[in-house]
């Protein structure tokens, strides 16, 4: 089952999303309200792929990415940002921190986020994985199906 992790300080996006993955697609989903609750996540766990938003109270998205790079590989989890800013110093610094995709928060269905998930996720593939720090466990992507789903509890 792939991992991912939704970190996300609006805790009805964060949970609507964590809600859709589950039910859906049956992913293993851990949700974090700020950069540093993330970092300590992944500390412990391995994810396959971070949804993080770039504005967030205690660690924003840029200072996550920041650390997370110093310590983990951004080439092996895929990162992909969620912000409602269009354009901005904040996007163009994530961009150069090494995301894989950014979406419009605001735009996002059901039916978008599974495909933006599914997406990173087939394109990331099995890639082996090398740690620099301790854990317990050791822009657009390719084409998905179009096997969307309903929510119906969203």
């Amino acid at each position: 089952m792939r991992k991912l992790l939704i970190v996300e300080d609006d805790v009805s996006i964060r949970e609507a999303f964590s809600i859709i993955l589950r039910l859906n697609a049956e992913y293993e989903v851990t949700t974090a309200e700020n950069g540093r609750v993330a970092l300590d996540l992944c500390n412990q766990n391995t994810y396959d792929l971070i949804l993080l938003d770039i504005m967030m109270p205690v660690m924003d998205g840029p200072t996550f990415l920041k650390e997370y790079s110093s310590i983990y590989p951004v080439d092996v989890t895929k990162i992909i940002i969620m912000s409602n800013l269009s354009s901005g110093s904040e996007l163009s610094l994530v961009q150069d921190l090494g995301v894989d995709k950014t979406v419009l928060k605001s735009s996002i269905t059901p039916e978008r986020l599974m495909s933006i998930v599914a997406e990173a996720l087939e394109q990331q593939g099995s890639t082996t994985r090398e740690f620099k720090g301790n854990r317990s466990n050791s822009d657009d992507v390719g084409a998905i199906d179009n096997d969307e789903r309903s929510v119906s509890a969203y």
